[in-house]
């Protein structure tokens, strides 16, 4: 029974992400080619030869991002790119700490694994709901998470700065967990 659960809550949480990254991709897909045709034409009641074309709704058939909507979906494309390496990377990190790396993608339980395999109690998971006190055991989590593969304190930093860079480094480089670190 327990197995059937993992592995129903790994099913959701794969269909939630798929359906959350494709709804963002076809959001932005609809903005960036909505219809730009709308307008109509007014014509000058005192003067019948000039005329002025005017949307007709402009809330609805202009283009939000207007000429930069190429731009903003080549942008949320990476953005989408990058949040799948960084999941990889933490998948991997997981398994390699020992945890299952399915965890990684269950929302609040993924940091309860991350405690873990960082060596820290998972109580802390309760303070992490404490405004700025959270703050302050995320980045203790990522320093020891950091310490735990053998790192120093600028690989912390990457972590909590460049996560999308260095969870896959961490994850998929030569580097190897130590339960006990030096």
């Amino acid at each position: 029974m327990r197995k059937f659960l993992i592995v129903v809550a790994v099913l959701l949480a794969i269909l939630g992400f798929v359906l959350l990254s494709a709804g963002t991709v076809l959001a932005i897909l609809k903005f960036a080619y909505a219809r730009q045709h709308d307008y109509t034409t007014i014509t000058n009641p005192f003067n019948p030869h000039e005329s002025t074309r005017v949307m007709t709704n402009p809330f609805v058939s202009r283009s939000v991002f207007g000429d930069w909507s190429l731009v903003v979906l080549f942008f949320a494309l990476i953005w989408v790119g990058l949040t799948i390496l960084t999941i990889a990377g933490m998948w991997k990190v997981f398994s390699k700490g020992g945890q299952p790396g399915w965890a990684v993608l269950i929302p609040i339980y993924n940091f309860y694994v991350l405690l873990k395999v960082a060596g820290k109690p998972g109580w802390w998971l309760i303070l992490m709901l404490i405004p700025l006190v959270g703050f302050v055991i995320w980045i203790m989590a990522m320093a020891a998470l950091a310490g735990r593969f053998g790192k120093g304190g600028g690989f912390a930093v990457g972590l909590i700065f460049l996560p999308y860079i260095f969870y896959p480094i961490l994850g998929f480089g030569s580097a190897q967990y130590m339960p006990f670190p030096l």
